[in-house]
């Protein structure tokens, strides 16, 4: 089964799919099979960044049913590197109904691929919620800019509070509780909803949420980012550890006008550069399966 990894931030602009592009680059070279995979539903633009515009088939294709096998619509762009086209083209599209996102979740963790990344929505819509905390490691993009930051812990909080939700049964008043109510800690949140019964005494709940920082056009020691991780484990016991540092850099926005990662189109760039270790250091883990978490269940509650 493939190890899963989402990228997810908390609004756009700040270079999520730039980062899943040249990461899924890094993997590939490093000897990995790996899919990039946009689940950016509603605003898909992966496939753009490596020069595919006028692509055949794509997510929607499995989920409307035209093709059977996920496989079907993988666009090879580089040996071992294939990318997962978006949906997103219909307003019907916008937003996946609970028994789509479980269908293609289970498809895209049965995939011929040793790494699968995810490249989720920007934003806190329920999707990128359910796409983030689906991955056995979230990594969460933003830059040093405070409003970057706000957003960031914005989408984390969420992600938490949902994946909190996810500990009852849909019909549990104790779930509704989680969704309307807007409490200072995740130990507060706990107290005031108490522990969950197990679901039909199929085992304990899901482990805790790992997710790690990425930071993006970064210049140097950033004090908004150590806030962040500070406020992250103290309101939301998320140790947030920083998985990089990504440094500002002009071949970034060449390269995307060039459809090429960066890590391919000027390798020797900083930001190119800054990629690179942090591929090989999450491949590496990923190989050892050193994440932190056992994964998940590919099941998605509703």
């Amino acid at each position: 089964m493939a190890r899963v990894v989402a990228v997810g931030s908390g609004k756009g602009g700040v270079g999520k799919s730039v980062v899943v592009a040249g990461l899924a680059s890094v993997l590939a070279r490093a000897g990995a099979r790996v899919v990039a995979a946009d689940l950016d539903v509603g605003g898909p633009n992966l496939a753009a960044l490596f020069g595919l515009f006028d692509r055949a088939t794509g997510i929607q294709d499995f989920l409307d049913r035209r093709i059977r096998r996920l496989e079907e619509a993988l666009l090879p762009v580089a040996p071992r590197l294939a990318v997962l086209g978006g949906t997103g083209q219909r307003l019907a599209s916008a937003h996946l109904s609970f028994q789509a996102k479980r269908r293609l979740l289970r498809a895209l963790r049965g995939l011929d691929a040793e790494i699968v990344l995810f490249d989720v929505g920007a934003g806190c819509g329920r999707d990128a919620l359910d796409f983030f905390a689906a991955a056995e490691l979230g990594i969460l993009v933003a830059t040093p800019e405070p409003p970057s930051i706000l957003d960031a812990f914005r989408f984390l909080k969420l992600a938490v509070l949902r994946m909190e939700s996810r500990r009852f049964h849909a019909r549990d008043p104790r779930r509704r509780e989680i969704e309307r109510v807007d409490l200072a800690t995740l130990a507060e949140l706990r107290e005031r909803v108490g522990e969950p019964v197990r679901d039909g005494g199929r085992g304990p709940v899901r482990p805790p949420l790992a997710v790690e920082l990425l930071a993006n056009r970064a210049t140097g020691g950033e004090p908004t980012l150590l806030r962040l991780r500070q406020t992250a484990r103290r309101f939301l016991g998320v140790p947030l550890p920083l998985l990089g540092a990504i440094p500002d850099d002009p071949s970034v926005p060449r390269s995307v006008r060039s459809f090429l990662p960066v890590t391919e189109f000027e390798p020797r760039s900083p930001a190119a550069v800054a990629l690179a270790a942090v591929g090989h250091l999450l491949g590496g883990r990923l190989r050892r399966a050193d994440l932190g978490a056992p994964p998940p269940s590919p099941a998605l509650s509703a």
